[in-house]
């Protein structure tokens, strides 16, 4: 591992997938990215877009037919989806490896040890885990899928679990947004509860994909780690400088 400190970077389905599955050219750009911040810190990469490609490789297929449902999707696609980040980081000088995990699994203290074991190995090989729910046997993802909220609470679980400096969740908005659709900057327990509100989450329940970023964001910052919602292009300078993306401030 290039430096002790560790970043979770989690990209949603609509900054990994385009009609055609996965957009190779936006994966570059990342692993470009990803590239520069290895030699600094070390990275795990949480990353949707099974199911998106799975539907699409299905419509490629058969394009009269009714699709299956996501977690048949989520078999059909998730070699694909890692393939893609697989590729796109080795043409940029990394190597890649898939784990597929579910929260129960994390919790559970033999697998969960396990797996961080696993992490840690990576990282010191210098390797990038491409982490995803295991949907096919999972329904959390999938139930999370249906309004684009899937994978934060498995981002947090991971950068709590792997005592994380940083996490970061990365989606095509730039950050949480305010009534009148300005970037609100920070986030601290001065005005979580007004965060909630934006977000469309109750405190128990998120109806949407910023809610589920935000529910993620507030229990990362809680256990002391350095969490940003931002869009998927920001550069990670930029959001250490306070020019991009929404700070949840870690307790």
């Amino acid at each position: 591992m290039a430096g002790s400190r560790i970043i979770v970077e989690k990209y949603g389905s609509t900054s990994t997938t385009n009609e055609r599955g996965m957009d190779g050219v936006r994966l570059n750009l990342y692993s470009r990215s990803v590239a520069e911040m290895q030699e600094t810190y070390g990275i795990i990469i949480v990353s949707s877009g099974s199911i998106a490609t799975g539907a699409s490789i299905w419509h490629q297929m058969y394009p009269s037919r009714a699709q299956p449902d996501d977690q048949a999707l989520a078999t059909l696609g998730s070699g694909k989806a890692f393939t893609a980040w697989q590729d796109s980081l080795r043409d940029n000088g990394i190597p890649a490896g898939q784990l597929l995990i579910s929260h129960r699994e994390l919790r559970d203290p033999k697998e969960g040890e396990m797996f961080k074991r696993t992490l840690r190995s990576n990282l010191a090989a210098g390797i990038i885990s491409i982490c995803n729910e295991n949907d096919a046997v999972s329904d959390v993802e999938v139930k999370a899928h249906t309004y684009g909220g899937d994978n934060d609470g498995l981002a947090s679980h991971i950068a709590i679990a792997m005592d994380a400096s940083y996490l970061v969740l990365r989606t095509d908005v730039r950050g949480l947004l305010d009534e009148e659709g300005d970037l609100v900057e920070s986030v601290s327990g001065d005005n979580i509860c007004e965060a909630y509100e934006l977000a469309g989450y109750d405190g128990m329940t998120a109806t949407n994909s910023m809610g589920s970023k935000v529910a993620a964001a507030r229990d990362a910052a809680l256990a002391g780690i350095t969490t940003f919602i931002c869009h998927a292009d920001d550069s990670f300078d930029s959001l250490l400088d306070g020019s991009a993306g929404t700070l949840f401030v870690p307790a």
